[in-house]
């Protein structure tokens, strides 16, 4: 199961790391013209053949991972916590 998560965070992250990439890059290309700014959108084209199938495996493990953990008790921490906090 350990492992199933760790591939299951790796996946996730190599999905949101292209969006991050256009969001930290947004400012530059606001300052592109016209022309430029179009020319610049060619650079993505051929991503979806890279990503389609890291966003279908994130979704493969993390449907495997929900059938694994079905029948378990839920993570307790919130409510452990509240009587950790002093009552005044």
């Amino acid at each position: 199961m350990r492992v199933l998560r760790f591939i299951g965070l790796i996946l996730a992250v190599l999905t949101f790391a292209p969006a991050f990439g256009h969001l930290a890059e947004m400012p530059n290309k606001m300052a592109l013209g016209g022309q430029a700014w179009y020319a610049a959108q060619f650079l993505y084209r051929d991503w979806g053949a890279f990503l389609g199938p890291i966003e279908a495996g994130t979704l493969v493990v993390s449907a495997w991972l929900l059938w694994r953990a079905r029948g378990r008790q839920p993570f307790q921490a919130p409510w452990q916590c509240q009587w950790a906090v002093p009552l005044e």
